[in-house]
């Protein structure tokens, strides 16, 4: 899964091995989640429509940190 959103995309745009991985040389942009248990419902509501469904969920994922180009970013206040 992390595949899909790392390695694969850097490949796509050329620039494997620059991005998409935790390597010497590498740009290091890194961010960290954390998984909360909590019940929320995401919505779908393309432009506002009225008839958008509304997904349940029992966790979401938390940002606690970024990292962009080795510079931080943003840190939660809790990490």
């Amino acid at each position: 899964m992390i595949d899909l959103c790392t390695r694969r995309p850097a490949a796509h745009m050329g620039l494997l091995g620059e991005i998409g991985c935790l390597s010497e040389g590498a740009r290091a942009d890194v961010a960290v989640f954390r998984r909360e248990e909590s019940r929320i419902a995401f919505g779908d509501r393309p432009y506002g429509h009225p008839d958008g469904r509304a997904f349940p969920c029992d966790w979401r994922l938390r940002a606690m940190l970024t990292v962009k180009d080795g510079e931080m970013v943003y840190r939660d206040e809790l990490f």
